[in-house]
């Protein structure tokens, strides 16, 4: 069954339902010039960014803003009691936003999720942050090798140094075995980062 309720920070404007639906509310709205006009409830359409997240636009007083439908999910139906600030997809697949795949997280037990197509299959690379790993493994953690020009692959993270990281990592491989591939690395959004080969 369809349960609403109201999303986090819009109170009395707008709800969201279990299974992610998400309608403004019915309510009279005042003009600049004087007087008001009655709104009737509707439902809001959701789109998908580049990356395949699931967003939606809100209006609160005149202001315009961007939302990820998971994070208003998680933050109406998922319980959160340690106030953790980020939510993952447990299977990796940002676009299942059912419930029992939502999990929050913070960001010193942060889990990279993230898939590689080489050239057979699908591949997953599950990558805990925080565990020390020695400099021969640090060289090897990521599928530089696998990677043609244009191939990209994304990590979850909020933390910049991160970018650091994976572009130290990415010279630390084209010196070892004495290439001349380079790669790019971007933050994408607010808690992931994307990183291709160009050269």
């Amino acid at each position: 069954m369809e349960e609403w309720r109201d999303i986090v920070g819009f109170e009395g404007l707008y709800q969201i339902s279990n299974l992610g639906r998400v309608k403004s509310l019915a309510r009279y709205v005042k003009h600049w010039k004087g007087g008001e006009s009655f709104l009737k409830e509707k439902m809001r359409k959701i789109c998908k960014n580049q990356e395949g997240y699931l967003s939606i636009m809100l209006h609160n007083e005149g202001v315009k803003t961007t939302h990820f439908v998971h994070k208003l999910l998680a933050e109406a139906f998922v319980p959160n009691p340690d106030n953790l600030p980020l939510v993952c997809f447990r299977n990796g697949n940002n676009e299942d936003i059912s419930l029992e795949n939502l999990v929050w997280i913070d960001s010193q037990n942060l889990i990279y999720h993230t898939n590689f197509l080489n050239r057979n299959n699908m591949e997953e690379f599950v990558i805990e942050k925080g565990i020390p790993i020695p400099e021969k493994e640090l060289k090897q953690k990521y599928p530089y090798n696998l990677m043609e020009v244009g191939d990209s692959f994304k990590l979850v993270s909020i933390d910049n140094k991160d970018i650091v990281r994976l572009q130290t990592s990415a010279v630390q491989y084209r010196r070892r075995f004495n290439n001349d591939r380079r790669f790019v690395v971007r933050r994408i959004s607010e808690n992931e980062i994307r990183i291709w080969r160009v050269k």
